[in-house]
């Protein structure tokens, strides 16, 4: 699938500000894992709060710890 052209990763987000996810750099076992955990195409995040290089992440009313390398791999536009 391609990725739009203004998308970032989830690092590169602004805080409490909703990104739509758009993408994954990886695919396969990362997409079905991050469904999972309420990540799918097209739903909107909020980063809440950055510990070092780890992100907490809102999925509607769920909060996520992400570890950067996996957030890093989280594609998302301005909303």
């Amino acid at each position: 699938m391609g990725v739009p052209a203004v998308s970032m990763p989830l690092p590169a987000a602004d805080s409490d500000v909703p990104v739509q996810v758009v993408g994954f750099a990886q695919a396969g076992g990362l997409e079905r894992r991050l469904a999972g955990m309420g990540l799918t195409l097209g739903c909107e995040v909020r980063v809440l709060q950055r510990e070092g290089g780890n992100l907490v992440v809102g999925v509607g009313h769920v909060r996520l710890a992400l570890g950067y390398g996996l957030a890093q791999k989280i594609l998302v536009r301005p909303l």
